[in-house]
């Protein structure tokens, strides 16, 4: 299964490899995006493990710290991703499809080997719907902060 510092180093460090890279490429699409997919991503696996739809392993006595790598690694730099390609003119559609898409198949071989549980009903469909929902929420948000006057 790996112990806690395995998923550190791929659920955190690999995808931030793929941020320093955006971060090189437009800094703005990562600073934009990122602390705003960063509290989407707490609020939306506080809830879930709250309502117990999913669970994690290894278990830690604050059950949300498994996702910790998670919330601070993947999905921003998935939301950066998403973000950097819509400023370079991929529709948002198609940015949000694909990196939902993507997500949920990485959230499917977590089920498979036993990282990630499913109770209550949850199922792959329900990550899909989340994870579009949870990048749609972040495109809104990035493509109010560029409408502003903020430098």
């Amino acid at each position: 299964m790996g112990s806690f510092a395995t998923w550190w180093v791929v659920e955190f460090v690999l995808p931030w490899v793929v941020g320093v890279y955006l971060w090189r490429r437009d800094s703005r699409a990562v600073v934009t995006v990122v602390p705003c997919a960063v509290a989407v991503s707490f609020l939306f696996n506080l809830i879930g493990f709250n309502m117990e739809w999913w669970s994690m392993v290894p278990r830690t006595r604050l059950e949300t710290t498994s996702a910790l790598p998670l919330n601070l690694g993947l999905y921003p730099v998935a939301a950066a991703t998403v973000w950097f390609f819509v400023r370079r003119g991929l529709h948002p559609v198609a940015a949000v499809g694909g990196s939902a898409l993507f997500l949920t198949l990485c959230e499917e071989i977590a089920v498979i080997i036993g990282r990630v549980q499913y109770h209550h009903g949850w199922n792959i469909a329900c990550t899909f719907a989340s994870y579009v929902l949870a990048l749609i929420l972040v495109v809104l948000y990035a493509r109010l902060v560029d409408a502003t006057d903020i430098p």
